[in-house]
């Protein structure tokens, strides 16, 4: 048999199994919702901010600028105080707006899949502007906080924090310490 023959078999086999398929009832729409993970950007920014591990990366920040400073280097010394300052403006922005948490999503990284596989959902999203009825959305939000392992303290804070409508986002990268 010919190779353009065994292709016109094959094609036409296909169409009539197509036929044959769309030719029923049509299928039913499954009532299974699909599930997606949502979280409150506030709260894991809080979380981490309170965390060990930035504790340890503002640590960090102010050894070097003692160096910066024990060296008499000034224009050094002049970009780490620049860059805590911005950070300050980025952390106000991110607790008490809804500014995105792109510098502390990366930390979460290794853990996500663990919590979408708990909370049972197919992505993770900060929040969804509008759904249809197909799609279930999961608060994954104190899955997320946990992960840097929150005092009691924290987590009053954070209950305060949802509880509490967004700030205007130019209103909290302009708050003052």
């Amino acid at each position: 048999m010919s190779t353009r023959i065994r292709v016109l078999v094959i094609v036409v086999g296909a169409l009539a199994l197509a036929e044959a398929a769309f030719a029923g009832e049509p299928a039913k729409q499954s009532d299974a919702k699909i599930r997606i993970g949502t979280y409150d950007t506030r709260a894991v920014a809080l979380a981490y901010l309170r965390s060990l591990a930035f504790e340890k990366e503002l640590a960090q920040l102010r050894a070097q600028a003692d160096k910066a400073r024990a060296d008499g280097d000034a224009n050094r010394l002049m970009e780490l105080e620049k860059q805590g300052g911005q950070g300050q403006q980025r952390a106000h922005a991110q607790v008490f707006s809804n500014a995105p948490i792109d510098n502390i999503l990366p930390k979460l990284k290794e853990s996500m899949p663990a919590v979408a596989k708990e909370a049972n959902v197919v992505a993770i999203v900060p929040k969804a502007d509008w759904n249809d009825t197909s799609i279930e959305l999961v608060d994954v939000t104190d899955l997320l906080v946990e992960q840097f392992k929150p005092t009691e303290q924290t987590r009053k804070i954070i209950a305060e924090i949802r509880g509490s409508r967004p700030m205007d986002l130019v209103e909290a990268v302009l708050l003052k310490d």
